[in-house]
Formats: C-alpha cells, structure tokens, sequence
C-alpha cells in the first residue's frame, strides 16, 4: 500500500542534506539481512521508475511485475487503494519483498504510521513476520509521469512502513497474499506466482498443469 505525501513535503524532503542510501540492493535472504533504509531507497526508485500505464503499483494483471526488477531480490507491490489480482513468473533464489503499508514522508508521519497500519503477508495461506520499519533516510530516484512519487529526478526524504519477505521461493506455483490498511485506507494482493528453476523452467508437474489449463 502507499500513502501520498503532498506535493509541498516532496519539494522539501528533495532538499534534505546529509547522507542517504541510494537505491542499490544486496542480495539478502533473512530478515536480518534486509536493510531497512537500503530495500526502502531501491523499492520506492523500482516503483518510480515506470511510468503512468506500465507502473508495477497500477497495475491490475501483474503484467508489468518484472520491469526494472533488481538484481538481488523481487520487489511485489501493494495498490494505490482496492484490490488487484496478478499473475507473475519469478525466478528461484530470489528473496520476495513487499511493502503492506508504506510512505514517505516525514519522521514524525513515520511515526504517527506506525502507530495506526496493519499489515498481513501470506505464502501458500503461512503468515511471515511483519517487520516494523520506522523512518530511515533514502534516496528516491523517479522516471517522469510516473504515478508513485509524482515527481522525475531525485530527492532525499524518510522512508517507512510495515513490510515481509518471503525468503526464496521453491520451483513450482504459490499464492502470496498481501493485506494492509492504514484507517479507512485499505488493500488487497492476490499473487498467483509461478516460481521457475534457474534455467527459467518451472518444475514438470506445473508445466503439466499449465498445458491442462491452456487447453
């Protein structure tokens, strides 16, 4: 899910001095591992980096789901409010994260965030944890048009949210469910993924299903 900051905080947080992680990701397969203001930096330059009619966050199909994807992990997303069903083909060994609910904005929204979202990820019906990610500075870099920062070039400002990862996926086909709300805003992710080996094929019993359907 994301929030909206207003254009006014966006114009502000581009002038934040001082040092903050760009939008470059390292391969991580444990929550541990993950670096809050690192995945944060390069999930919202992923989400700004399409623009309106092929971004990952309108998207309805999960026909754009694998555009600009980094090479360390798979970033899902949430909707910009109501539900999306998507069907995406993702590589093995790739750790999944998503936002439930994020922004950016500034420390104290973080904050005040934190304190009223919800959030739910589920793998074959498993809930993961929800990591609980309070604002950390990030460098966003956006496409023009794009509708998720509403803004081209970048700028620096506090990232948050609540967030899960999957870890690395088994070949074969899963469904991860995404829930989040933040007051009366809500959303809800249905992913229909099919998790291929590293020579890009799924295992041959989801090959056999996918002939069945397909015929």
């Amino acid at each position: 899910m994301i929030r909206h900051c207003s254009a006014a905080f966006l114009l502000l947080a581009g002038l934040l001095g001082g040092c903050a992680h760009t939008g470059q990701v390292t391969p991580s397969s444990t929550a541990a591992a993950l670096d809050p203001a690192v995945v944060q930096g390069a999930w919202w330059s992923w989400a700004a980096a399409a623009p309106a009619g092929r971004n990952p966050v309108e998207d309805e199909t999960g026909e754009h789901c694998a555009v600009n994807q980094p090479s360390g992990m798979w970033f899902l997303a949430g909707t910009f409010g109501g539900r999306a069903v998507r069907k995406c083909t993702v590589p093995s060994a790739r750790n999944l994260v998503a936002p439930l609910v994020n922004r950016i904005a500034s420390e104290q929204e973080c904050a005040d965030l934190l304190d009223s979202a919800t959030g739910q990820l589920k793998v074959d019906g498993v809930a993961r944890p929800v990591l609980r990610w309070k604002g950390s500075r990030i460098t966003v870099n956006g496409v023009a048009d794009n509708p998720v920062t509403r803004r081209a070039g970048v700028f620096e400002t506090y990232g948050c949210g609540l967030w899960a990862e999957t870890g690395a996926l088994e070949p074969g086909r899963h469904k991860v469910t995404i829930r989040g709300t933040d007051g009366d805003f809500r959303i809800a992710v249905d992913y229909h993924l099919l998790v291929t080996d590293q020579a890009g094929e799924a295992p041959r019993a989801s090959r056999e299903e996918t002939l069945v359907e397909g015929s």
